[in-house]
Order: structure tokens, then sequence, then C-alpha cells
């Protein structure tokens, strides 16, 4: 982590829409290393576990469906 980044800005968050209509990523707004991170469904959406991870693609090919979130 860089130290002249707040609490604060590690915890903000953004939806990106993605290529599959209603679904979006959460992407931090902080960067680990210059990349950005997404909320992840660990063991590839097989767990109940929810992980901060690497960004995948926003569409395909690479989409990543355990990045996906949708509202209901």
């Amino acid at each position: 982590t860089e130290p002249h980044t707040s609490l604060w800005e590690r915890q903000r968050w953004a939806h990106n829409w993605t290529s599959t209509p209603g679904w979006y990523q959460y992407q931090s707004a902080f960067r680990v290393n210059g990349t950005r991170q997404c909320l992840d469904v660990r063991d590839n959406g097989r767990s109940e576990v929810v992980q901060v991870w690497l960004c995948g693609p926003t569409a395909p090919p690479g989409l990543k469906g355990n990045q996906l979130w949708k509202y209901y």
C-alpha cells in the first residue's frame, strides 16, 4: 500500500457496467501496484467468501462471472 493513501480512499468503490446488460463490477478507487482491484467471489464463484482481487475485463473474452454483481 502507498503510505499517503487515506483509509477513506481505500474504502471507496465504483460500479462499472459490463457488456452483460444489468450487471457490473465493483471496482476500488484505490490502486495496488498501479492496478485497480474488484470485489470477487472466491474460487471462481463457488464460495461464500468475497475477496478483493485483480479486476478482469468487463467484456468477453475474459469476463469473470465471479466479479459480476446485480441489484435486485
